[in-house]
């Protein structure tokens, strides 16, 4: 029995208080400790003292515990040695294997040091060998059949170690010699090929790799074996096995190459990647997936309409599903959960009452649980998730069902869905809820849009009937009184009549006016590229401009109404005009986000800047008032900002910021 257990630790493994010789010897008071921080220090301590068991890190500084194995065995075969790793990974465990290693026991279990104490002292126990250091006696070694027997021992000791290792891991474990003849197996081979290992012992590797691959494997191995003595590096492969009953199965094989008896060997460590390469799949479905919602939802050649069908088409190939459906939501009288309509407005599938313009009360509908839930309803089987008694169910008989809210505005619009009427055999994964998602969350953007579109579009169709009313109502009577009153200069000579006609034709010019900025005030909706100083020159060639000047200084591209924009300069350079007078000089010029139109007047007073855009608002005898308000109209349809302020010569500046 063992009294003392004289153990080597290598490694820098520190605790903040607690170094690893101290855990052991706390864990066993049978250990005496040493302990020595990397690899060439450790091969100093075995040479130079007497060591009944190594433990090693698998992390080293400038190498690795397996390397330090290898060389340990070189010199003292017999010498119990155990890898203490923090790095589980199949790779470390195969190549410690191969390499010969008495245990392995990784570092960041539960009650590690426990464990690697109870280890060390089974190992030494076993092997009841003390290792010295070099001997410095009789140099002749003999091959006696005690030496001999002494390696055979040592090779079973070692194979027995082996085994006792491969058994501990529930991955497979396979060697196999030169030839491709398996010589060990552990019963993780069975789990994954359905072959005891007592049966796969001695058989070709061919059995369980597919037939098309056995020309590339025998090719393999021959190369390798052709490159002389080249030591195979630790590997990571992919490729496919046969299973006995000849299904195929993915795996990740790691592999080495040892010695044994003078024999080449070839371990590999092997695993069933079938999960791995599933979510490989899986994540290059989900960016196809996205690349196709972009390219549907980008698309500036189809319409809203258009868009949504093709997503639910889309979304029932993708997930596998019968129906898909845009629902509408309209709540009943009481507001009440469930009360209402659910209609449909797009929809994919031959389902019947899934058909754009059905309807049905709410509270038949899966979407009154939809729009109930914070994120989204699903539904892989009905009659399982207790909908078989729901009149959802009994009125739909959908097995299965997907689907988020939409809104638009801020307020409920209604649900985008889709169904079918068998149950999912798989889960709705967490990527295709995600679709499902980014599907809801477009449709409530774009629907958002849409509404504000048609907000807009009925303030522009309330401006039109307003212009209709003046352009009607208002100026047929003005007609009529103007051809009155040349009616009555024909027949008399009152100068009352002259009076009449000024304020008859004032009265036209308002209407002119009132038309126009009823036309600025419409938002702009469908612009182009235009750019200032052509349209400034244009401009200045629809106003009498007399004796005045026009200069411009730099240029700009605008996204315009090309139409609005000359209006809005040529009342700028009316006002300009009717202000300073025929000889004004009008500067025209770009600004870092917009431009600007300037004069050489004698400006406008401070205190006056803020009334001038004032419809109404005007310092002329003969003004109208609305030709600065006009201006603004025009600006502020375009999501422009116009303001007035001092020009370089002192005269009146008005500067258009657009934002870009």
């Amino acid at each position: 029995m063992v009294e003392t257990i004289r153990v080597l630790y290598v490694g820098s493994d520190r605790d903040a208080d607690t170094p690893p010789e101290m855990h052991l010897e706390y864990a066993d008071d049978r250990l005496t400790v040493e302990s020595v921080p990397n690899a060439d220090a450790g091969v100093d301590s075995i040479a130079t003292g007497v060591v009944d068991c190594v433990v090693a890190e698998y992390t080293l500084p400038e190498t690795t515990g397996v390397a330090l194995l290898k060389a340990v065995r070189e010199d003292y075969p017999e010498i119990p040695f155990v890898l203490f790793s923090a790095d589980g990974s199949e790779a470390v465990a195969s190549e410690a294997i191969s390499a010969g290693v008495t245990e392995y026991v990784r570092r960041d279990e539960q009650d590690a040091y426990d464990r690697l104490a109870a280890r060390i002292v089974d190992a030494v126990r076993g092997s009841d060998t003390a290792v010295p250091g070099p001997s410095s006696g009789n140099a002749e070694t003999s091959a006696s059949t005690d030496e001999r027997a002494t390696r055979l021992r040592e090779l079973e000791r070692t194979e027995a170690r082996f085994e006792a290792l491969a058994q501990q891991t529930t991955l497979g474990v396979l060697t196999i010699d030169a030839e491709s003849v398996v010589q060990y197996a552990n019963d993780g081979i069975t789990e994954l090929f359905g072959y005891p290992p007592e049966e796969m012992v001695g058989e070709s590797l061919l059995t369980i790799i597919p037939e098309r691959f056995h020309d590339d494997h025998r090719a393999a191995i021959a190369r390798y074996l052709d490159s002389g003595d080249r030591q195979l590096d630790w590997e990571w492969i992919e490729l496919p096995g046969r299973h006995r009953d000849g299904t195929e199965i993915p795996l990740g094989i790691s592999f080495g190459e040892t010695t044994i008896d003078g024999e080449r060997r070839f371990t590999g460590i092997v695993r069933d990647i079938s999960e791995r390469k599933r979510q490989q799949r899986q994540r290059t479905e989900t960016l196809q997936a996205l690349q196709q919602l972009y390219e549907i939802t980008a698309d500036t050649d189809r319409s809203f309409e258009e868009k949504v069908t093709r997503l639910l088409e889309f979304g029932c190939e993708r997930f596998d599903f019968e129906y898909g459906f845009l629902s509408r939501i309209e709540p009943g009288p009481d507001g009440g959960e469930g009360s209402g309509t659910q209609r449909i407005v797009y929809a994919h599938g031959t389902h019947p009452l899934l058909q754009p313009g059905e309807t049905c009360p709410l509270s038949e509908a899966y979407c009154r649980k939809t729009i109930q839930v914070e994120d989204l309803l699903v539904v892989a089987d009905a009659v399982e998730a207790g909908w078989e008694s729901d009149p959802a169910y009994e009125t739909f008989e959908l097995g299965s069902y997907v689907g988020g809210k939409v809104r638009a505005n801020g307020e409920l619009y209604g649900t985008f869905c889709f169904a079918s009427s068998e149950p999912r055999e798989t889960p709705i994964t967490d990527a295709e809820q995600t679709l499902v998602r980014l599907m809801s969350e477009w449709v409530s953007y774009e629907l958002e849009t849409g509404l504000v579109t048609t907000e807009l579009e009925r303030q522009n169709e309330r401006l039109d009937e307003f212009a209709s009313v003046l352009a009607h109502d208002l100026r047929n009577p003005l007609n009529v009184a103007t051809g009155r009153v040349e009616i009555l200069r024909d027949e008399s000579e009152n100068e009352h009549l002259e009076t009449v006609s000024d304020a008859l034709d004032r009265m036209d010019t308002l209407i002119d006016d009132v038309l126009t900025l009823a036309e600025g005030g419409r938002t702009v909706t469908d612009t182009t590229a235009v750019e200032l100083s052509v349209i400034a020159a244009e401009s200045w060639e629809t106003v009498e401009t007399d004796r005045a000047t026009l200069q411009t200084e730099g240029n700009v591209t605008l996204q315009a109404d090309r139409s609005r924009f000359r209006q809005l300069l040529e009342n700028l350079f009316r006002n300009a005009i009717d202000h300073v007078g025929e000889d004004v000089t009008v500067t025209v010029g770009a600004l870092e986000n917009g431009f600007f139109v300037a004069d050489d007047g004698p400006g406008i007073p401070s205190e006056q800047r803020g009334q001038v855009f004032e419809s109404g608002y005007t310092t002329a005898e003969d003004g109208t008032g609305f030709g600065l308000a006009i201006v603004r109209e025009i600006a502020q349809a375009h999501d422009w900002t116009v303001s007035v302020t001092e020009g370089d010569d002192g005269g009146a500046r008005f500067e258009i910021m657009t934002g870009s």
